[in-house]
C-alpha cells in the first residue's frame, strides 16, 4: 500500500531532480538556503533523512502460521496461495521480480489477507532478460541457478512451488523439512491434494528456457 500517490510521487521526484540540477550547476549563484526556500522545502531536508513507514501486519509471517500445531486448514491455505499467485502475478505484469519470496517475507495482516514484503532484493526488468547479482534463500531458488552468474526470470516461480508445499504439508522438523523442499518433486505424494502436484511440478521442474507467467 503507497502512502502517496503516484502523481504526487511523480511531482516530488521531478522537484527533487530539478534541484539537484541546480545544486550541481557551477553557474549557479543561489545558495542553499535560497534553493530551499524557492522550493518551499524545510531545511533539514538536506540532510536526506529517510523514513520508511509500513502497514502493521498484526498477525506475523506466514512462518509463524506454518507451525505443525497451528498449521492452517486446507481452505486457508488454499486462499493464501491465491493471494500469493495474484500478488506475484501483480509484479510481474509490472517487469518486478522479487527474488526472495519465502514465508518469513510473506505479512498477514487483521483480515488474514497476504501481503508481500521485503523488496531489497527486487529487480526490475522486462520479460525475456536474464537476472545477475544478488538472489534469495538458498532452499526458495532454483537448484540449477545456484552456481550460475546468469539466471533467468523464473526464480519466484521455483518459490511459489517451495511455500506452495509448506503451505500444504506440516514439517515437524527442520531436517524433514529440508530433505522435502531440497527435492520437492521426490515428495508431491505427501500432498493432501491431487491439484497441488501439478502445480508444483510446474512451478519446480528444471527448465533452461525462460517461463512465461501464466
Amino acid at each position: 500500500h503507497a502512502w502517496v500517490e503516484a502523481n504526487e510521487w511523480n511531482q516530488v521526484e521531478n522537484d527533487w531532480t530539478e534541484w539537484l540540477l541546480e545544486i550541481n550547476d557551477s553557474s549557479t549563484s543561489e545558495s542553499a538556503d535560497t534553493l530551499v526556500k524557492k522550493m518551499n522545502l524545510h531545511p533539514q531536508a538536506l540532510i536526506f533523512e529517510i523514513y520508511i513507514q509500513m502497514q502493521f501486519c498484526s498477525q506475523g509471517s506466514l512462518r509463524q502460521h506454518l507451525l505443525p500445531e497451528q498449521f492452517p486448514s486446507l481452505e486457508q491455505s488454499f486462499l493464501w496461495l491465491q493471494q500469493l499467485l495474484q500478488g506475484v502475478d501483480y509484479l510481474h505484469q509490472h517487469h518486478i521480480r522479487h527474488r526472495d519470496l519465502k514465508p518469513t517475507n510473506l505479512l498477514v495482516d487483521e483480515r488474514n489477507q497476504l501481503l508481500i514484503s521485503d523488496f531489497g532484493l527486487a529487480a526490475y526488468l522486462y520479460e525475456y532478460y536474464q537476472l545477475t547479482g544478488s538472489r534469495g534463500t538458498y532452499l526458495y531458488l532454483p537448484p540449477w541457478t545456484i552456481q550460475e552468474p546468469e539466471y533467468s526470470t523464473d526464480i519466484d516461480l521455483y518459490s511459489i512451488g517451495i511455500i506452495t508445499f509448506e503451505l500444504f504439508y506440516p514439517f515437524h522438523t527442520d531436517s524433514e523439512r529440508h530433505q522435502v523442499l531440497s527435492s520437492p518433486l521426490q515428495h508431491l505424494s505427501l500432498l493432501p491434494d491431487p491439484c497441488l502436484p501439478p502445480l508444483i511440478e510446474y512451478c519446480c521442474r528444471p527448465r533452461p528456457s525462460y517461463r512465461d507467467w501464466e
